[in-house]
């Protein structure tokens, strides 16, 4: 059966609905104290969608399924339930993941029901940390696969340097950003075409050639994380030297230290190292790779995981 919207209800809606199943026979609400929603495209119009309300819950009849978008929107807004995005396009939403595929070309805005953090897996971008809206220009036929963590500190992502650049790594050139370069010399190159490379005289007390961007690669307070990491010795540091790794608040500096640890290997040794800490109550923390009396070392593949 073919019906319509009731006008007052879905101001502006005049498609009309139904006919894609022959039902017989066909139940429609009668009685009183209902509220129609929709009605028959007959010459005599019959309610075919009602809604009332009862003690602690709604019941709605729906005589000629299925049930209509908008409708199924106003019934989700009523009762309180969130609803991630205001078109007809497909979505299924978990706590974990939401994914959208485009029904028709367009901007697509997807708006969460809390804020936190949103990963855009197709596009490798994390587009925030506390987010509660995000929207996206899509063809007819686009998927957008979201994820609502950040797996940049869950063990979603080995990070390398393969762009050549430190501005789409999720990490900096250590102490003012110029103390670290991205090396495509094969001689000190770990993995792929380029790594995080440091190198300094022996002359060089502490030298910082390599940080992780909090705003990114954001470590949660009072956690534990396991950072694995592959090095590659150029130079061996001076006397009483030694390659390092930690993780340090920016605000609370050297006390907040965690996971500190130091090495030095033979030249051209390549080894894989893992180093688990426990973050203090600070929330600016970031991971610190640093050469102390000069050497030089290499640094790739690096992945972050939260011990939950």
């Amino acid at each position: 059966m073919s019906y319509h919207l009731d006008s007052a209800a879905f101001p502006g809606v005049t498609e009309t609905f139904g006919g894609e199943i022959a039902l017989e026979p066909l139940f429609l609400p009668s009685g009183s104290g209902f509220t129609t929603l929709a009605r028959s495209a007959e010459s005599t119009p019959r309610p075919v969608i009602a809604r009332k309300t009862l003690t602690g819950w709604t019941s709605v009849l729906a005589s000629t399924p299925p049930i209509p978008s908008p409708v199924l929107r106003k019934l989700y807004s009523d009762a309180g339930v969130h609803v991630y995005t205001g078109g007809d396009d497909n979505l299924e939403a978990n706590a974990a993941w939401i994914s959208l595929h485009a029904k028709t070309a367009g901007t697509k805005t997807v708006t969460l029901p809390t804020p936190g953090p949103l990963y855009d897996t197709g596009s490798e971008t994390l587009l925030g940390l506390s987010t509660t809206t995000a929207t996206f220009t899509m063809a007819k036929g686009d998927t957008v696969l979201l994820t609502r963590s950040n797996p940049l500190v869950t063990g979603g992502v080995v990070f390398g340097f393969e762009t050549g650049s430190f501005a789409t790594s999720h990490f900096t050139g250590g102490f003012g950003g110029s103390y670290g370069t991205i090396t495509s010399a094969p001689s000190q190159v770990i993995s792929g075409s380029r790594s995080a490379y440091g190198a300094a005289p022996a002359t060089t007390d502490w030298y910082e050639f390599l940080y992780s961007n909090p705003a990114t690669i954001a470590l949660s307070a009072d956690t534990s994380y396991t950072v694995e990491f592959v090095t590659k010795t150029g130079t061996l540091p001076g006397s009483g030297g030694h390659f390092y790794f930690l993780a340090r608040s920016q605000a609370a500096g050297a006390p907040s230290d965690r996971g500190v640890t130091s090495w030095t290997d033979p030249v051209a040794t390549v080894q894989k190292r893992s180093v688990t800490f426990t973050t203090g109550n600070h929330t600016d923390y970031r991971l610190i790779w640093g050469l102390h009396n000069g050497g030089a070392l290499s640094v790739d593949d690096i992945l972050i995981s939260r011990n939950d």
